[in-house]
């Protein structure tokens, strides 16, 4: 399209958009214009000035939170996450991955998909056209994944803040579903902020809050076990109710599960926690670090002062505390504790750096086996080596 085509396209359209409407002139074509701007900003953003964009993006957020026609809140949805970089200057971020949250976990009774409604973009004739919920829900989950991948920092911020904050049960099952949901589907999503979301998971167990540990349990819990088997950075023994999460500081944290508080932080790492591992019998942890070429083997005891702080810490948020603060810049009143075994190794990656392990490589060739309660074997790639404990 030539540049002067382009502009009288864009002049055009624009005297459409809800946003810039100030009488009725029909649904279709407020729709058609937010659409045809949509598709343009997304995939040649510098069309667009900044006021036209920033109508563009607010015109879109009227047809997602619109109930009249499900077809045209999925194409939506799928404009606003494709083109995300464009948009996200003048949008409430949050607010729209948290209404993306909720079709993605809505039961498809829950929201319609067709019907009349008296918003701006009501009409009398909003037929769906065949469109689905279960399709709302499959395009709201792709978008997730779309603007999670553009910027990791705001969802994980935004998932972790609403799930410690939210005013019911029923928001904060959903946050948990939406966490499991990017767990199994893109778990490298989340690799980097494994240990903040494992948090933010725990608090949700706090006994004393009034109600919430009974409504969440099942639903985090279910959650920690796709944490579990998908990272290898994090543990969990049933017995004693203890996991332990490794951070890209070199820290190890133990939570105690019965109380949802930090047990123990266990440092000497210098470099990220790879992977670790409960012994059979829960008394010891080993990690290894693939980037400072060490394994570590631990025997968690916070000793009184651990077992004060625990105590203490019930309900205290994450980030805040009465002193100390772990390798991950988070406040801590938990104990701290250094290994009581080093193992140094090395592998010969062909050239390529230990530290530049890819995240893929490290989710599926990572990980420790226990053969025995004495000895453990850590398997990076094709190497298997064998510590004694």
């Amino acid at each position: 399209m030539r540049p002067e085509v382009r502009s009288a396209t864009v002049k055009y359209w624009l005297a459409f958009l809800p946003v810039n409407t100030t009488h009725e002139i029909g649904t279709q074509l407020m729709t058609r214009s937010t659409f045809i701007l949509g598709i343009m900003g997304s995939d040649h953003s510098e069309v667009l000035s900044p006021a036209i964009t920033k109508a563009v993006a607010l015109s879109l957020t009227l047809l997602l939170n619109d109930d009249s026609k499900a077809s045209s809140r999925i194409a939506a949805m799928e404009l606003l996450a494709r083109g995300f970089a464009t948009w996200e200057p003048y949008l409430k971020t949050s607010e729209l991955l948290r209404t993306l949250f909720a079709y993605a976990t809505s039961e498809p009774a829950e929201f319609p998909v067709s019907g009349s409604s008296s918003g701006l973009l009501s009409s009398s004739n909003t037929n769906s056209s065949g469109t689905t919920s279960a399709q709302v829900t499959r395009q709201a989950r792709n978008s997730i994944f779309q603007i999670a991948t553009a910027n990791t920092p705001l969802f994980v911020s935004t998932m972790t803040f609403d799930l410690m904050n939210a005013k019911k049960p029923a928001d904060r099952t959903a946050i948990l579903r939406v966490i499991s949901l990017v767990v199994r589907k893109k778990p490298a999503l989340l690799y980097s902020s494994v240990p903040r979301v494992a948090e933010a998971v725990v608090r949700t167990l706090d006994p004393n809050v009034p109600n919430m540990r009974e409504v969440a349990l099942q639903t985090a819990t279910a959650m920690l076990h796709d944490l579990v088997k998908t990272y290898p950075s994090i543990d969990f023994h049933g017995p004693s109710q203890k996991l332990a999460v490794g951070t890209l500081e070199g820290a190890v944290i133990v939570y105690d599960l019965r109380t949802a508080t930090r047990w123990v932080v266990l440092e000497g790492h210098t470099g990220p926690v790879t992977a670790l591992s409960f012994s059979p019998d829960g008394r010891a942890v080993v990690s290894c670090s693939v980037q400072d070429s060490t394994v570590r083997m631990w025997r968690p005891n916070p000793g009184i002062f651990g077992i004060l702080a625990s105590s203490l810490s019930a309900g205290v948020p994450p980030g805040a505390a009465a002193s100390g603060t772990d390798k991950g810049g988070r406040g801590a009143l938990s104990a701290s504790q250094k290994a009581y075994r080093t193992y140094p190794f090395g592998i010969d990656g062909g050239g390529e750096r230990q530290s530049e392990l890819p995240v893929t490589i490290i989710l599926r060739d990572v990980k420790f086996e226990w053969p025995g309660d004495k000895s453990v074997r850590l398997r990076v790639k094709d190497m298997v080596m064998t510590f004694n404990v």
